[in-house]
């Protein structure tokens, strides 16, 4: 795509250094408005071609639950409002008897 990236080493709440998530964490720059447009462009063309992934909230949770439970992600150094989130459908996952 022409746009530079650099390998920095990334940061996210929860996700301890040398994760495969993190490794594969890329920063973007020297962006110019040329650069930007063409990206804007790019990410259009795969909305209008529909080649995009949607994900239930169900689906979210179990991704969530499988990344803590293979200790990819630490639930403890989650960002407050992504444990509440997760507590609160993990309770209803409980107590709904079809399980969602």
């Amino acid at each position: 795509m022409g746009i530079p990236l650099t390998e920095d080493v990334g940061e996210a709440p929860g996700i301890e250094m040398g994760n495969i998530i993190l490794a594969r964490h890329r920063n973007t720059s020297g962006l110019d408005f040329w650069r930007i447009g063409y990206i804007i462009e790019y990410m259009l063309e795969i909305v209008r071609n529909k080649n995009i992934g949607m994900c239930s909230s169900k689906e979210v949770y179990w991704i969530i639950k499988k990344l803590i439970q293979n200790n990819d992600v630490n639930y403890e150094k989650m960002s407050e409002k992504l444990r509440v989130n997760y507590e609160q459908f993990n309770r209803r996952m409980r107590t709904d008897t079809n399980n969602y």
